[in-house]
C-alpha cells in the first residue's frame, strides 16, 4: 500500500485539468474548473485563455445544451456564444469573491483570476473543498479526500451544535464493529428505542454504516431522548444529489416526540440569489444543507495541518503544468 508521499507522486506526475463536460448553464461547476485550471497555470488566467484552453481540449459545444437552450449553432454564431459564456461564468467568480469575501483565495477583476500571493487557513481550506468537489482530477488521492472531509464535517457540527455530543460513523466512525453492532450502540448512547425487526434485516457481515457519517444530538441532564438529533451524510461525488441525508434511519429509530434532523454536507459552491441558494431545484425537502460556504463559515479556527489533505493542498498549490 503506498503511503501519501507516494500517492501524490503519483497523482502530480499524471495531473490533468480538463474539460469537466458539464452542461454549460452549470456555472458553479465551471467557477470550480476556473479556479483550478487558475492554480496549475502559474496562478492567474484570463477568460481568452480559458476559451483557447476548452478549444484545445476539444470540447464540443454541439453536444451540450447552449445558455439559450439551443442545441447546436451555426458555425459563424459559435464563437460569440462561446465568449457570452466564459462572460457568464467570470461574472459569476466576480460574484463567488463577494459571497465568500476574505476567505476567497483568489482576486478576479476585469475577467482575469489570480492567486493571491499569501494563503492563510481559510483559503487552504478553500482550496480543500474545490479538490474534494472535483475528484474527476484526483482519482488517485479520492480515498484521503472523501475520508477527511467527514472528518471536517463531524468539525463543522460541532461548531454548528456547541452543546451538542458529536459522533462519526463513515470511516472516521467513533464505533465499532458490524454495521447492525453500531446501529443499536448508537440508540443506547442516545437513548433511542429501535425497530428489531427492521435492525435484523442488516446482514452481520456488513460492517458499512448504512448511509450515516456524522451526526450528534443535544443532551439535556435528564437524558431524555426528546432532544435535537441530527443525521448527517457527507457528499464529494459528483452524484451528491442521491445522497441527502441518512434518512434510512428513521427506520431503524423511533423518534420520541421530535422527528431527526436530517443533513447533507458537500464541498460544493451553489451560489446564492438574495439570501437564498441557487441550484437547488433538487434538493429534498427536510434535508439540512451545509455547502461549501456554511462549511467555511463554520471552520473558524480549525487547524487542519496534520491532515493528508493539507499536503494535499500544498502539492497542487506547487504543482504548475508544462506547457508543450
Amino acid at each position: 500500500m503506498m503511503n501519501i508521499e507516494e500517492k501524490l507522486k503519483e497523482q502530480f506526475d499524471v495531473l490533468k485539468i480538463d474539460s469537466i463536460d458539464e452542461p454549460k448553464g452549470k456555472h458553479n461547476l465551471h467557477a470550480d474548473y476556473v479556479e483550478l485550471v487558475c492554480v496549475i497555470s502559474k496562478g492567474h488566467i484570463s477568460a481568452n485563455e480559458i476559451i483557447n484552453r476548452i478549444s484545445d481540449n476539444g470540447e464540443n459545444e454541439s453536444q451540450e445544451e447552449n445558455l439559450d437552450g439551443e442545441i447546436g449553432s451555426p458555425h459563424g454564431e459559435e464563437n460569440d456564444k462561446e465568449i457570452n459564456w466564459i462572460v457568464c461564468i467570470f461574472d459569476y467568480l466576480e460574484e463567488r469573491q463577494k459571497l465568500f469575501g476574505n476567505k476567497y483565495p483568489f482576486e478576479v477583476k476585469n475577467e482575469e483570476i489570480k492567486l493571491k500571493t499569501k494563503l492563510n487557513v481559510q483559503h487552504q481550506l478553500y482550496i480543500y473543498l474545490l479538490l474534494s468537489s472535483s475528484l474527476k482530477f484526483f482519482k488517485v488521492l479520492t480515498s484521503e479526500l472523501t475520508s477527511e472531509f467527514e472528518i471536517v464535517s463531524k468539525e463543522v457540527l460541532k461548531n454548528y451544535l456547541p452543546r451538542a455530543t458529536v459522533f462519526g460513523f463513515g470511516s472516521q466512525s467513533d464505533y465499532q464493529g458490524n454495521a447492525k453492532n453500531k446501529i443499536e450502540e448508537l440508540a443506547k448512547k442516545i437513548g433511542l428505542d429501535t425497530d428489531k425487526r427492521v435492525i435484523n434485516q442488516i446482514n452481520k457481515h456488513n460492517s458499512k454504516e448504512e448511509g450515516l457519517d456524522v451526526g450528534g444530538w443535544i443532551p439535556f441532564e435528564d437524558n431524555n431522548p426528546n432532544t435535537i438529533i441530527i443525521f448527517a451524510q457527507c457528499a464529494c461525488g459528483k452524484n451528491w444529489l442521491n445522497k441527502q441525508g441518512a434518512k434510512r434511519y428513521n427506520r431503524f429509530y423511533h423518534f420520541y416526540l421530535l422527528p431527526f434532523i436530517h443533513a447533507l454536507l458537500i464541498p460544493y459552491d451553489l451560489g446564492r440569489e438574495g439570501k437564498k441558494f441557487k441550484f437547488d431545484i433538487d434538493i429534498t425537502n427536510g434535508v439540512l444543507l451545509f455547502e461549501r460556504k456554511r462549511i467555511l463559515e463554520l471552520l473558524n479556527g480549525f487547524d487542519f495541518n496534520d491532515f493528508k489533505s493539507k499536503k494535499i493542498v500544498d502539492a497542487f498549490l506547487k504543482y504548475k503544468e508544462d506547457i508543450v
